[in-house]
């Protein structure tokens, strides 16, 4: 179940097509989605995944992603 804020932050970004990596500060904040939130096909997530890995925080700390060779 999403609460109130999540169900805003959720529709804020469809709504306006904001691409996600915009929204997470990874990419400037006009950058709209033109694939639908479909990442996995996307040439600019390819992109950002091959010179700046995510970094995901763990509870024993930040664990780089390795990308799949």
């Amino acid at each position: 179940m999403m609460t109130p804020q999540i169900t805003r932050v959720v529709n804020q970004v469809t709504e306006n097509a904001i691409c996600l990596h915009a929204f997470a500060g990874r990419a400037p904040r006009a950058k709209m989605c033109v694939h639908n939130y479909e990442c996995a096909t996307c040439p600019f997530d390819q992109m950002l995944d091959d010179i700046a890995p995510v970094v995901s925080i763990a509870k024993d700390g930040p664990v780089r992603t390795a990308k799949a060779a």
